[in-house]
């Protein structure tokens, strides 16, 4: 014999008439089996977070262990079997509805079951991260600088450029992503070697706690920096939201009022070939002079 389903679903205004599934039923000869929703997150961004009641209904549904069934609202107990489903359950009125039950030929009413649910009852699962860490920007603005000096000083460049390096500041060192320095130099244009200093952030995904730390952090070390150093270049490369961003205007507000450029991921060979340009000609020869020696 055939087997039947249906397919719970919910109604929160009848006028507007749209619904959403969050379960399916399979009855036959065999009796009645039923699967809900697990992840709740689409119902209740459906129903502008309502949900308890239905969950209240699948517990209530679920906790039979015996034909009997106590239903919400009704203070007796029913058969769940196919009649009842077919006489009373298919009129019901109101938010929670079930469709009309329509036949299969499947033989198996478990993998009709599984079937069903992969059909009407939609999980959001698992997914990858859409959006980029800070640690992918530290690695872009590591090889954006690394492209442009290996292309200016060739075999030279080996040491030139220094990745998590940590940078003196007025009161204590700080660790920056990536650092070009010039090895035994020390002039006024090039304090300590230094000639320019980057470090990175992403905005890309929601606002959160950690990303505001991660800002005032990075802020804390360039006002830092910066008055120890006062002319040294230093340039946060950012991976901007993709939408609206409180994080992401607080950090272009904070690091204008240092003169330190915010630098958008299309914009960072650029500054990467300015900041690389300050290298003096004559270091560069003088690097190159010693590589070859």
């Amino acid at each position: 014999m055939p087997s039947y389903y249906s397919v719970f679903q919910y109604l929160p205004d009848p006028v507007a008439g749209e619904r959403i599934n969050f379960g399916v039923i399979v009855f036959g000869e065999k009796g009645v089996k039923s699967r809900f929703l697990v992840d709740w997150r689409r119902v209740r961004c459906f129903a502008d977070g309502r949900v308890d009641f239905l969950q209240e209904f699948v517990k209530d549904w679920q906790r039979t262990s015996s034909p009997q069934n106590k239903l919400p609202g009704l203070p007796w107990k029913v058969t769940i079997d196919e009649k009842y489903i077919r006489e009373t359950v298919a009129s019901w009125g109101g938010s929670i509805q079930i469709t009309e039950p329509r036949g299969s030929l499947a033989k198996n009413e478990d993998e009709l079951l599984n079937t069903l649910t992969q059909r009407f009852l939609k999980e959001p699962g698992h997914t990858r991260r859409a959006f980029r860490t800070r640690s992918t920007a530290a690695s872009i603005a590591y090889r954006g600088l690394d492209a442009v000096v290996r292309d200016k000083l060739g075999d030279a460049s080996e040491g030139v450029l220094k990745r998590d390096h940590e940078v003196k500041g007025k009161l204590e060192r700080h660790q920056l992503d990536v650092c070009l320095t010039v090895d035994g130099v020390n002039t006024i244009d090039i304090p300590e070697g230094y000639v320019a200093c980057a470090h990175a952030l992403s905005f890309e995904g929601p606002d959160s706690r950690e990303r505001h730390d991660q800002t005032s952090l990075s802020y804390f070390a360039f006002e830092d920096i910066r008055r120890e150093y006062p002319g040294l270049p230093l340039g946060m490369l950012v991976l901007p939201p993709k939408g609206k961003s409180k994080d992401y205007d607080r950090a272009s507000w904070l690091f204008k009022g240092l003169n330190a450029e915010i630098i958008v991921e299309e914009a960072y060979p650029e500054w990467a070939r300015y900041v690389s340009d300050m290298i003096p000609k004559f270091i560069v020869s003088d690097i190159a002079h010693r590589q070859a020696v």
